[in-house]
Protein backbone atom coordinates (compact mmCIF):
# COMPACT_ATOMS: atom_id res chain seq x y z
CA UNK A 1 0.00 0.00 0.00
CA UNK A 2 1.21 3.51 -0.67
CA UNK A 3 0.59 6.02 1.48
CA UNK A 4 0.71 10.38 0.89
CA UNK A 5 0.70 13.34 2.34
CA UNK A 6 0.02 16.68 1.41
CA UNK A 7 3.35 18.59 0.32
CA UNK A 8 3.81 22.19 0.78
CA UNK A 9 3.34 24.10 -2.05
CA UNK A 10 6.87 26.04 -1.99
CA UNK A 11 8.54 22.15 -2.13
CA UNK A 12 7.02 21.36 -5.39
CA UNK A 13 8.69 20.63 -8.56
CA UNK A 14 6.76 20.71 -11.42
CA UNK A 15 9.42 19.81 -13.73
CA UNK A 16 10.42 16.63 -11.98
CA UNK A 17 11.32 14.10 -13.55
CA UNK A 18 10.38 10.39 -12.07
CA UNK A 19 11.83 7.28 -13.53
CA UNK A 20 11.80 3.39 -12.70
CA UNK A 21 14.05 0.53 -12.13
CA UNK A 22 11.77 -2.46 -11.63
CA UNK A 23 13.86 -5.72 -10.51
CA UNK A 24 12.34 -8.74 -12.95
CA UNK A 25 12.38 -12.34 -13.17
CA UNK A 26 15.49 -14.03 -11.47
CA UNK A 27 18.15 -11.55 -14.09
CA UNK A 28 16.66 -8.77 -15.28
CA UNK A 29 16.29 -4.87 -14.84
CA UNK A 30 13.83 -3.09 -16.65
CA UNK A 31 14.49 0.99 -16.69
CA UNK A 32 11.60 2.89 -17.54
CA UNK A 33 11.00 6.49 -18.53
CA UNK A 34 15.08 7.19 -18.08
CA UNK A 35 16.70 10.12 -19.88
CA UNK A 36 19.39 8.81 -22.04
CA UNK A 37 22.49 9.65 -20.16
CA UNK A 38 20.83 7.76 -17.21
CA UNK A 39 20.81 4.51 -19.00
CA UNK A 40 24.73 4.30 -20.09
CA UNK A 41 25.03 5.13 -16.22
CA UNK A 42 22.88 2.10 -14.69
CA UNK A 43 25.06 -0.19 -17.36
CA UNK A 44 28.18 1.22 -15.86
CA UNK A 45 27.27 0.49 -12.52
CA UNK A 46 26.09 -2.97 -13.44
CA UNK A 47 29.17 -3.80 -15.18
CA UNK A 48 31.59 -2.32 -12.37
CA UNK A 49 30.09 -4.25 -9.52
CA UNK A 50 28.66 -7.50 -10.57
CA UNK A 51 31.26 -9.97 -12.22
CA UNK A 52 29.04 -12.37 -14.26
CA UNK A 53 28.21 -9.48 -17.01
CA UNK A 54 25.39 -8.26 -18.79
CA UNK A 55 23.95 -10.92 -21.37
CA UNK A 56 21.71 -8.65 -23.39
CA UNK A 57 20.48 -5.10 -23.42
CA UNK A 58 17.40 -3.92 -25.00
CA UNK A 59 16.08 -1.18 -25.76
CA UNK A 60 12.64 0.31 -26.64
CA UNK A 61 11.47 3.56 -29.12
CA UNK A 62 10.17 5.05 -25.57
CA UNK A 63 13.41 5.55 -23.64
CA UNK A 64 13.38 2.16 -21.82
CA UNK A 65 15.54 -0.53 -21.55
CA UNK A 66 16.09 -4.26 -20.18
CA UNK A 67 18.97 -5.85 -18.70
CA UNK A 68 19.71 -9.27 -18.71
CA UNK A 69 22.30 -10.21 -16.74
CA UNK A 70 24.23 -13.57 -16.42
CA UNK A 71 23.65 -15.70 -13.65
CA UNK A 72 20.50 -14.83 -11.34
CA UNK A 73 21.14 -11.97 -9.10
CA UNK A 74 17.72 -11.93 -7.26
CA UNK A 75 17.71 -15.50 -6.12
CA UNK A 76 21.58 -15.57 -5.57
CA UNK A 77 23.47 -16.93 -3.00
CA UNK A 78 27.28 -16.32 -1.28
CA UNK A 79 29.45 -14.13 -3.32
CA UNK A 80 26.42 -13.59 -5.59
CA UNK A 81 24.00 -12.36 -3.08
CA UNK A 82 26.95 -9.64 -1.68
CA UNK A 83 27.59 -8.71 -5.60
CA UNK A 84 23.67 -7.93 -6.08
CA UNK A 85 23.71 -5.86 -2.91
CA UNK A 86 26.34 -3.97 -3.95
CA UNK A 87 25.34 -3.33 -6.91
CA UNK A 88 22.06 -2.03 -6.35
CA UNK A 89 23.78 0.44 -3.90
CA UNK A 90 25.90 1.03 -6.86
CA UNK A 91 23.36 2.21 -8.92
CA UNK A 92 21.63 4.47 -6.65
CA UNK A 93 25.08 6.08 -6.31
CA UNK A 94 25.08 6.95 -9.48
CA UNK A 95 21.64 8.42 -9.51
CA UNK A 96 23.05 10.40 -6.98
CA UNK A 97 25.54 11.94 -8.72
CA UNK A 98 23.54 12.73 -11.70
CA UNK A 99 20.69 14.45 -9.52
CA UNK A 100 18.53 11.83 -9.00
CA UNK A 101 17.22 10.53 -5.63
CA UNK A 102 15.51 7.92 -4.14
CA UNK A 103 12.17 8.33 -3.42
CA UNK A 104 10.66 4.86 -3.09
CA UNK A 105 10.93 1.18 -3.40
CA UNK A 106 7.42 -0.85 -3.64
CA UNK A 107 6.51 -4.23 -4.53
CA UNK A 108 3.81 -4.38 -7.48
CA UNK A 109 4.39 -7.35 -8.50
CA UNK A 110 4.53 -9.58 -5.00
CA UNK A 111 8.06 -10.41 -5.65
CA UNK A 112 11.41 -8.00 -5.72
CA UNK A 113 10.84 -4.00 -5.74
CA UNK A 114 10.55 -1.70 -7.85
CA UNK A 115 12.80 1.41 -7.28
CA UNK A 116 11.52 4.95 -8.37
CA UNK A 117 13.87 8.13 -8.30
CA UNK A 118 13.03 11.28 -9.11
CA UNK A 119 15.30 14.36 -9.88
CA UNK A 120 16.51 16.84 -7.09
CA UNK A 121 15.18 19.12 -5.98
CA UNK A 122 17.04 22.09 -4.18
CA UNK A 123 16.49 21.08 -0.96
CA UNK A 124 17.71 17.50 -2.05
CA UNK A 125 21.11 18.30 -3.36
CA UNK A 126 22.90 18.10 -0.02
CA UNK A 127 21.54 14.63 0.26
CA UNK A 128 22.77 13.90 -3.25
CA UNK A 129 26.00 14.40 -2.75
CA UNK A 130 26.65 12.79 0.49
CA UNK A 131 24.95 9.31 -1.29
CA UNK A 132 26.70 9.96 -4.71
CA UNK A 133 30.15 9.39 -2.31
CA UNK A 134 31.34 6.07 -2.22
CA UNK A 135 31.94 6.63 1.39
CA UNK A 136 29.49 8.60 2.50
CA UNK A 137 26.63 5.25 2.05
CA UNK A 138 26.16 1.43 2.73
CA UNK A 139 24.11 -1.78 2.77
CA UNK A 140 22.80 -3.21 5.96
CA UNK A 141 21.29 -6.79 4.81
CA UNK A 142 19.69 -9.38 6.98
CA UNK A 143 21.02 -12.84 5.58
CA UNK A 144 20.21 -16.90 6.50
CA UNK A 145 18.76 -16.68 10.02
CA UNK A 146 21.52 -15.27 12.18
CA UNK A 147 23.56 -13.44 9.95
CA UNK A 148 23.89 -9.54 9.31
CA UNK A 149 26.01 -7.70 6.85
CA UNK A 150 27.77 -4.95 6.27
CA UNK A 151 28.48 -3.87 2.57
CA UNK A 152 30.51 -0.91 1.83
CA UNK A 153 30.22 0.82 4.93
CA UNK A 154 33.14 2.56 6.42
CA UNK A 155 35.29 1.22 10.08
CA UNK A 156 33.39 4.04 11.94
CA UNK A 157 29.63 2.41 11.05
CA UNK A 158 31.42 -1.08 11.10
CA UNK A 159 31.97 -0.36 14.93
CA UNK A 160 28.81 1.01 15.40
CA UNK A 161 26.71 -1.56 14.57
CA UNK A 162 29.29 -4.63 16.31
CA UNK A 163 28.88 -2.11 19.72
CA UNK A 164 25.26 -2.43 19.26
CA UNK A 165 25.06 -5.97 18.51
CA UNK A 166 27.68 -6.86 21.33
CA UNK A 167 25.77 -4.66 24.04
CA UNK A 168 21.67 -5.45 23.12
CA UNK A 169 21.75 -8.60 21.40
CA UNK A 170 21.96 -11.07 24.73
CA UNK A 171 22.31 -13.91 22.77
CA UNK A 172 25.66 -12.65 21.99
CA UNK A 173 27.84 -12.44 18.39
CA UNK A 174 29.40 -15.98 17.53
CA UNK A 175 31.29 -14.89 14.25
CA UNK A 176 32.81 -12.10 12.64
CA UNK A 177 34.62 -12.38 9.75
CA UNK A 178 35.29 -10.99 5.72
CA UNK A 179 32.72 -12.92 3.93
CA UNK A 180 33.17 -11.83 0.14
CA UNK A 181 34.28 -7.91 0.27
CA UNK A 182 31.54 -7.52 2.95
CA UNK A 183 31.57 -7.54 7.17
CA UNK A 184 29.04 -10.64 8.29
CA UNK A 185 28.17 -10.93 11.48
CA UNK A 186 27.20 -14.23 13.14
CA UNK A 187 24.54 -13.77 15.54
CA UNK A 188 23.34 -16.28 18.61
CA UNK A 189 20.38 -17.90 17.83
CA UNK A 190 17.96 -17.21 15.26
CA UNK A 191 16.85 -13.26 15.39
CA UNK A 192 15.81 -13.57 11.40
CA UNK A 193 13.47 -16.83 12.05
CA UNK A 194 11.37 -16.29 15.47
CA UNK A 195 8.19 -16.22 16.69
CA UNK A 196 6.58 -15.03 19.69
CA UNK A 197 8.90 -13.51 22.64
CA UNK A 198 11.90 -13.95 20.61
CA UNK A 199 10.38 -11.52 17.44
CA UNK A 200 10.13 -8.88 20.04
CA UNK A 201 13.93 -9.14 20.61
CA UNK A 202 14.12 -8.85 16.87
CA UNK A 203 12.54 -5.95 16.04
CA UNK A 204 14.08 -4.31 19.39
CA UNK A 205 17.58 -5.13 17.49
CA UNK A 206 16.49 -3.52 14.74
CA UNK A 207 15.26 -0.22 16.43
CA UNK A 208 18.29 -0.11 18.52
CA UNK A 209 20.63 0.00 15.08
CA UNK A 210 18.79 2.49 13.39
CA UNK A 211 18.90 4.88 16.61
CA UNK A 212 22.12 4.69 17.13
CA UNK A 213 23.32 5.05 13.54
CA UNK A 214 21.24 8.07 13.48
CA UNK A 215 22.89 8.89 16.69
CA UNK A 216 26.46 8.73 15.02
CA UNK A 217 25.41 10.57 11.63
CA UNK A 218 23.90 7.92 9.67
CA UNK A 219 20.49 7.93 8.10
CA UNK A 220 17.98 5.11 6.16
CA UNK A 221 17.63 6.19 2.40
CA UNK A 222 15.25 3.06 1.95
CA UNK A 223 14.38 -0.33 2.48
CA UNK A 224 14.67 -2.56 -0.52
CA UNK A 225 13.06 -6.50 -1.17
CA UNK A 226 15.95 -7.75 -3.05
CA UNK A 227 15.30 -11.05 -3.43
CA UNK A 228 12.35 -13.56 -4.50
CA UNK A 229 13.21 -16.01 -2.03
CA UNK A 230 10.47 -16.12 0.44
CA UNK A 231 12.52 -16.41 3.57
CA UNK A 232 14.62 -13.78 2.51
CA UNK A 233 14.45 -10.04 4.69
CA UNK A 234 14.49 -6.16 3.24
CA UNK A 235 17.84 -4.65 3.12
CA UNK A 236 18.27 -1.30 4.63
CA UNK A 237 20.67 1.23 2.94
CA UNK A 238 22.13 4.32 4.57
CA UNK A 239 23.93 7.63 3.77
CA UNK A 240 25.98 9.83 5.69
CA UNK A 241 24.07 12.53 7.47
CA UNK A 242 24.48 15.31 10.67
CA UNK A 243 24.45 13.70 13.96
CA UNK A 244 21.35 13.38 15.55
CA UNK A 245 19.91 12.63 19.13
CA UNK A 246 17.00 10.66 18.36
CA UNK A 247 14.76 7.59 19.70
CA UNK A 248 13.17 4.94 17.74
CA UNK A 249 10.17 2.50 18.53
CA UNK A 250 8.94 -0.04 16.48
CA UNK A 251 4.98 -0.55 15.09
CA UNK A 252 5.03 -4.60 14.90
CA UNK A 253 2.40 -6.38 12.84
CA UNK A 254 1.98 -9.83 13.48
CA UNK A 255 0.05 -12.80 12.59
CA UNK A 256 -3.26 -11.68 11.01
CA UNK A 257 -4.35 -8.82 13.63
CA UNK A 258 -1.68 -8.23 16.50
CA UNK A 259 0.24 -5.11 16.95
CA UNK A 260 3.34 -4.64 18.77
CA UNK A 261 4.59 -1.31 20.32
CA UNK A 262 8.48 -1.96 20.84
CA UNK A 263 10.30 0.40 22.71
CA UNK A 264 7.71 2.91 22.05
CA UNK A 265 7.07 5.99 25.02
CA UNK A 266 4.24 5.22 27.39
CA UNK A 267 2.41 8.47 25.78
CA UNK A 268 2.67 7.19 22.04
CA UNK A 269 1.15 4.01 23.36
CA UNK A 270 -1.81 5.65 25.36
CA UNK A 271 -2.65 7.74 22.03
CA UNK A 272 -2.49 5.36 19.32
CA UNK A 273 -4.26 3.26 21.94
CA UNK A 274 -7.79 6.11 21.17
CA UNK A 275 -6.13 6.21 17.31
CA UNK A 276 -6.97 2.67 16.99
CA UNK A 277 -10.09 2.26 18.91
CA UNK A 278 -11.66 5.27 16.99
CA UNK A 279 -10.79 4.04 13.20
CA UNK A 280 -10.41 0.30 13.01
CA UNK A 281 -14.66 -0.55 12.72
CA UNK A 282 -14.61 -3.89 14.27
CA UNK A 283 -12.67 -2.86 17.26
CA UNK A 284 -9.85 -4.27 19.68
CA UNK A 285 -10.68 -7.76 20.52
CA UNK A 286 -7.77 -8.16 23.66
CA UNK A 287 -5.05 -6.20 25.05
CA UNK A 288 -1.79 -6.80 27.36
CA UNK A 289 1.42 -6.91 28.33
CA UNK A 290 3.64 -9.30 25.65
CA UNK A 291 7.67 -9.78 25.89
CA UNK A 292 7.95 -6.47 28.02
CA UNK A 293 5.61 -4.06 25.97
CA UNK A 294 2.06 -3.29 25.13
CA UNK A 295 0.49 -5.56 22.39
CA UNK A 296 -2.94 -5.42 20.81
CA UNK A 297 -5.16 -8.15 19.29
CA UNK A 298 -8.21 -6.52 17.00
CA UNK A 299 -10.81 -8.26 15.86
CA UNK A 300 -11.23 -9.62 12.54
CA UNK A 301 -7.73 -9.93 10.10
CA UNK A 302 -6.65 -6.64 8.99
CA UNK A 303 -3.09 -7.77 7.81
CA UNK A 304 -5.08 -10.25 5.89
CA UNK A 305 -6.79 -9.71 2.22
CA UNK A 306 -8.76 -13.07 2.31
CA UNK A 307 -11.18 -11.75 4.62
CA UNK A 308 -13.82 -9.75 3.37
CA UNK A 309 -12.82 -5.76 3.75
CA UNK A 310 -10.86 -5.99 6.80
CA UNK A 311 -7.68 -5.38 5.18
CA UNK A 312 -9.37 -1.78 4.03
CA UNK A 313 -10.68 -0.89 7.36
CA UNK A 314 -6.75 -2.00 8.28
CA UNK A 315 -5.30 0.57 5.90
CA UNK A 316 -7.98 3.12 6.78
CA UNK A 317 -6.16 2.68 10.76
CA UNK A 318 -2.42 2.78 9.52
CA UNK A 319 -3.47 6.52 7.90
CA UNK A 320 -4.63 7.57 11.19
CA UNK A 321 -1.78 5.95 13.11
CA UNK A 322 0.80 8.09 10.73
CA UNK A 323 -1.61 11.08 10.96
CA UNK A 324 -1.13 10.75 14.82
CA UNK A 325 2.40 10.55 14.90
CA UNK A 326 3.34 12.91 12.20
CA UNK A 327 1.37 14.88 14.78
CA UNK A 328 3.33 14.23 17.67
CA UNK A 329 6.52 15.11 15.57
CA UNK A 330 7.23 11.50 15.14
CA UNK A 331 8.54 10.50 11.24
CA UNK A 332 7.88 7.03 9.65
CA UNK A 333 11.64 5.87 9.15
CA UNK A 334 10.64 2.58 6.77
CA UNK A 335 8.67 0.09 6.58
CA UNK A 336 11.06 -3.20 6.34
CA UNK A 337 10.60 -7.09 6.65
CA UNK A 338 12.58 -8.68 9.21
CA UNK A 339 11.37 -12.05 9.59
CA UNK A 340 12.33 -15.38 7.43
CA UNK A 341 9.21 -17.61 8.65
CA UNK A 342 6.98 -18.67 5.77
CA UNK A 343 4.14 -20.89 6.39
CA UNK A 344 4.87 -24.29 4.37
CA UNK A 345 1.31 -25.24 2.33
CA UNK A 346 1.67 -29.09 0.87
CA UNK A 347 -1.60 -27.39 -1.37
CA UNK A 348 -1.72 -24.57 -2.09
CA UNK A 349 1.06 -20.91 -1.88
CA UNK A 350 3.24 -20.65 0.63
CA UNK A 351 3.40 -17.15 2.16
CA UNK A 352 4.45 -15.26 4.61
CA UNK A 353 3.37 -15.62 8.54
CA UNK A 354 4.59 -11.98 9.58
CA UNK A 355 3.91 -8.73 7.66
CA UNK A 356 6.09 -5.94 7.77
CA UNK A 357 6.92 -4.03 10.65
CA UNK A 358 7.23 0.06 10.76
CA UNK A 359 9.94 1.98 12.56
CA UNK A 360 9.22 5.80 13.67
CA UNK A 361 11.91 8.10 14.60
CA UNK A 362 12.13 11.69 16.63
CA UNK A 363 14.73 13.90 17.39
CA UNK A 364 15.32 14.78 20.87
CA UNK A 365 12.51 13.14 22.49
CA UNK A 366 13.14 11.47 25.82
CA UNK A 367 13.64 7.66 25.80
CA UNK A 368 11.16 5.50 27.67
CA UNK A 369 10.28 5.19 31.40
CA UNK A 370 13.06 3.68 33.08
CA UNK A 371 12.04 2.70 36.24
CA UNK A 372 11.56 -0.86 34.97
CA UNK A 373 7.39 -0.87 35.05
CA UNK A 374 5.72 -1.66 32.74
CA UNK A 375 2.42 0.67 32.66
CA UNK A 376 -0.72 0.74 30.49
CA UNK A 377 1.73 2.31 27.97
CA UNK A 378 3.64 -0.66 27.97
CA UNK A 379 7.24 0.75 27.47
CA UNK A 380 9.47 -0.97 29.32
CA UNK A 381 12.84 -0.02 31.10
CA UNK A 382 16.11 1.05 29.18
CA UNK A 383 16.41 -0.54 25.94
CA UNK A 384 17.60 -3.94 25.97
CA UNK A 385 16.73 -6.81 24.25
CA UNK A 386 16.97 -9.30 26.99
Amino acid sequence: SWFFERTNEACVNYDSTVCCIALSGFDKFQLVNFPKQLLAKVADAVRRTWTLGIQEEMKDAYGSMEMKMNGNPWSASERGAVEARRMILEIIRAMASEGYVLCMSTSIKDTTDSLFFRSATAADQPSCSELGSPDASFVLSLNRHDRLRLIEAPSEAQEVVRNVLLHHWTSGLTGDRDYHGSREFKLGGSPWWTEGAESVRTRLLITLLLQELRDKGWRLVQTIELCRRLNDKSVFVFARAQPESSLHWCLSLHSKSVLRFVNAPVEVVDALRLVIAGNYIHGIKTERVFAGYHQVRLRGRPWSSHNGNDHVHGRHMMLGILEAMQQRGWSLVCSADVSAIYHHADSGQDYPVDVHSLWFGAINKKPPIADGAVGVGGASSAPSCE
